[in-house]
């Protein structure tokens, strides 16, 4: 079985080159899943995959728009 790969807030910033700011507005918002493991509180987490997917969908949308 292969584990996740879990990322802080830091390393999402990386991976998807946008600003903290942005990536906790879209937790808020419920478009992007985050876990919080020692509570509401607690530092954020990120699975790449869940990562993957929302950047793919902004970038979709942004297409979509501009067309």
């Amino acid at each position: 079985m292969s584990e996740k790969l879990r990322l802080t807030i830091a390393q999402a910033e990386e991976y998807t080159r946008l600003p903290r700011r942005v990536i906790k507005l879209a937790v808020n918002r419920g478009e992007l899943r985050a876990f919080r493991p020692s509570g509401p509180k607690g530092h954020l987490y990120f699975e790449e995959a869940d990562l993957a997917e929302w950047v793919a969908a902004a970038d979709t949308f942004a297409q979509k728009a501009g067309a």
